[in-house]
């Protein structure tokens, strides 16, 4: 029963019936990379979250994500946090490089953006699949 709870919860995200696994390449791989002050500006937190609960229990491996909450006081303990800032040293550690790198959403404070999309450059992303939302 508790499968077919969560197979309805998986269909509810899925209004048009679409077979979005089946149709993925074998090299697509989304990871969301996000950065908040607090719980409450997590935009987004409870489909995150759900996401990620449904990928890691179906082993899916086309979704990853690396989440960092800048307070020290938070609720989510079920999703993967991290400490570091998104610097030249996150980007050489977490970012593939390469032409299998195909886009690079930004979206964050202008200052952040801009600081992002300079380092992005340094390593030699080619600017044109950098998108600043």
């Amino acid at each position: 029963m508790q499968q077919n709870l969560k197979d309805e919860e998986i269909s509810s995200l899925n209004a048009y019936k679409e077979d979005y696994v089946g149709s993925l390449n074998n090299d697509f791989k989304l990871i969301l990379f996000a950065s908040f002050a607090n719980d409450e500006e997590f935009i987004g937190s409870e489909i995150i979250t759900k996401l990620y609960e449904i990928v890691k229990e179906r082993n899916f491996n086309w979704f990853d994500m690396k989440i960092r909450i800048s307070s020290k006081e938070t609720h989510f303990k079920q999703i993967p946090l991290i400490k570091s800032f998104f610097d030249e040293n996150f980007i050489d550690e977490n970012i593939e490089k390469g032409e299998r790198l195909k886009k690079i959403y930004v979206c964050g404070p202008p200052v952040m953006n801009k600081k992002l999309f300079e380092d992005l450059k340094k390593f030699q992303i080619n600017e044109s699949i950098i998108h600043l939302v």
